[in-house]
């Protein structure tokens, strides 16, 4: 879950323009890990990828922010392993 939360935060800052402390206040307060306590809420979390998760918090579960075609699919780099390298 560490691995999801840090991804997340990544994605928060680097795509969202967030500055890294807002980024944990943002996730923080949005109780998304509160899932994280039963197997299939962790499931349920690991199931989308950290974009994805960012972009929900950024935008709203229920905006349809995945129709927008600058917003998904994620940008190409995200994919790239080393991405944590270059923030």
């Amino acid at each position: 879950m560490e691995q999801l939360y840090d991804d997340i935060v990544f994605c928060l800052t680097r795509y969202g323009g967030l500055q890294e402390s807002d980024a944990h206040e943002l996730l923080n307060g949005s109780k998304l890990f509160d899932k994280a306590e039963t197997e299939a809420g962790r499931i349920a979390l690991v199931h989308e990828t950290g974009y994805y998760w960012a972009m929900c918090l950024l935008h709203g579960r229920e905006s349809r922010w995945f129709d927008n075609p600058t917003l998904w699919p994620p940008p190409k780099d995200y994919y790239d392993p080393d991405r944590f390298l270059r923030t």
